[in-house]
């Protein structure tokens, strides 16, 4: 598990997931978009992209109506054993960054957690987190809905019966209780 890394990962450390892959383990990487995590170029090789973007969606608020928020709240999971208790249970995603199929890749990605179709990935991000008005650009924002976790999973190595198998997800904080609902 690579839980919200808070420091680059070195060369030496990405090899060996990348090993430990190759022999059918399994790895969840959970990884917030403020933080360069170094870990782009191994999750193209996998054929995933942690995107650059920030997730906006707009979002009802008690006596204040529609506002455009950071914490998306994710009620759209695709099938796959990781979701199949959620169906029904929202689950909410504190400044999270899209995850997609890598470019140019053709990795069979399960999308498990999907935004609603009025969120979109904000390119503006140092503008976003310094609180500057943000709205979705056409031709630069990525309109959704967006994936925000992926699932991949490979055959199985000669002589195993299981294949290696990869959740990327673009926030850690949903792990804490604080964000169940």
């Amino acid at each position: 598990i690579v839980a919200g890394p808070e420091h680059a990962l070195q060369d030496r450390e990405l090899e060996l997931l990348d090993q430990y892959l190759q022999k059918g383990g399994s790895i969840l990487i959970a990884a917030d978009p403020t933080m360069n995590t170094n870990l782009e170029a191994q999750l193209a090789k996998w054929g995933v992209e942690l995107a650059p973007e920030i997730v906006v969606e707009k979002q009802l608020q008690l006596f204040a109506g529609p506002q455009l928020g950071v914490q998306p709240v994710v009620q759209t999971y695709g099938a796959h054993p990781i979701t199949e208790k959620l169906v029904g249970n929202p689950t909410v995603f504190r400044l999270a960054r899209p995850v997609r199929k890598a470019p140019g890749s053709d990795a069979a990605l399960v999308e498990f957690a999907t935004t609603s179709a009025e969120s979109w990935g904000e390119t503006d991000t140092a503008g976003l987190l310094a609180s500057k008005p943000v709205g979705l650009d056409p031709g630069v924002d990525k309109p959704g809905p967006l994936a925000i976790a992926v699932a991949r999973e490979w055959s199985p190595p000669e002589g195993k019966t299981r294949g290696a198998r990869l959740v990327v997800v673009g926030d850690s904080d949903f792990m804490r209780n604080r964000y169940v609902t």
